[in-house]
């Protein structure tokens, strides 16, 4: 009998030991919305640029540096035919820095960091402006217009790295600028490269956290 009993709690401590192995090994809950099960494609977000003197110009010469920075909001949140808030009381998410060197043809050679205060991280990006994704011309804004100033073509970013939420992602995003000349639509390709000089949206496509980083 006390054979019998001393197996039976031997049996439950093994059982438990394999419960608690499992339990450990279970992925942890996505933070804040930012993410999906360590994934980060199709978020979105509004940036409006703060108004600064080192904005980038046409007539900015090539090897010329600027900086440039502006406050981070949710997607939607901008008006794409005014740069403009819908609501001006919309709560600010995080800061955006970007930074760089102007480049020939009318380009940059631009770096960026993505300061999710919210959500308690930041990613970074960088990459040359003007490498367009395929089917992405200039469209009519949809926000708060009936068909007046446009949204520029989407440019992709490479995705560099990240910190708190955003630790370990790669991958790329897409920046869409908003509130472009109407005469943008349906204009002869390739239009200008985006100089970061009024509102746009940023989005994550294809960004995950990178298996090479520790677990």
């Amino acid at each position: 009998m006390k054979l019998s009993i001393a197996v039976k709690k031997i049996g439950v401590a093994v059982a438990f030991a394999l419960l608690l192995t499992l339990v450990s090994l279970q992925p942890t809950a996505p933070v804040a919305g930012a993410q999906s099960g360590g994934e980060f494609e199709g978020a979105l977000f509004d940036v409006i640029p703060d108004p600064t003197p080192t904005s980038v110009i046409p007539g900015n010469t090539v090897a010329s540096t600027f900086y440039l920075q502006g406050k981070m909001y949710r997607f939607r949140a901008v008006n794409q035919a005014t740069c403009s808030l819908i609501d001006p009381a919309e709560r600010v998410l995080g800061v955006w820095y970007a930074w760089g060197e102007v480049a020939p043809n009318g380009r940059l050679v631009i770096h960026h960091t993505f300061h999710l205060t919210t959500y308690n991280g930041a990613f970074e990006a960088q990459g040359i402006t003007g490498i367009s994704l395929a089917n992405s011309a200039a469209a009519p804004a949809v926000v708060g217009t009936t068909g007046g100033p446009s949204t520029g073509p989407t440019e992709a970013l490479a995705v560099t790295g990240g910190s708190g939420t955003y630790k370990g992602i790669d991958g790329q995003i897409n920046v869409r600028p908003y509130c472009g000349p109407a005469s943008f639509v349906n204009a002869v390709e390739p239009l200008p490269a985006f100089k970061y000089d009024r509102a746009f949206c940023v989005g994550f496509e294809a960004s995950k956290r990178s298996r090479r980083i520790f677990e």
